[in-house]
């Protein structure tokens, strides 16, 4: 048994600013899917990606 725990390293701005790109293209790939079906889906997604968001800045 390994007594040496590997800790996570921090995240970066990199890390964070690659984070906010894919999210962005993400909720423009919901938004046009659930803009086809005729949905309010968006906000959802929006929130979610919020909420991600939050969460890695806090943990920062």
């Amino acid at each position: 048994m390994n007594a040496y725990k590997k800790v996570p390293r921090s995240l970066s701005q990199l890390d964070l600013e690659k984070f906010l790109a894919t999210s962005k293209k993400t909720q423009v790939a919901a938004g046009e899917y659930c803009g086809l079906r005729g949905s309010r889906e968006p906000d959802e997604v929006e929130a979610a990606i919020s909420g991600i968001s939050k969460l890695l800045v806090s943990v920062h």
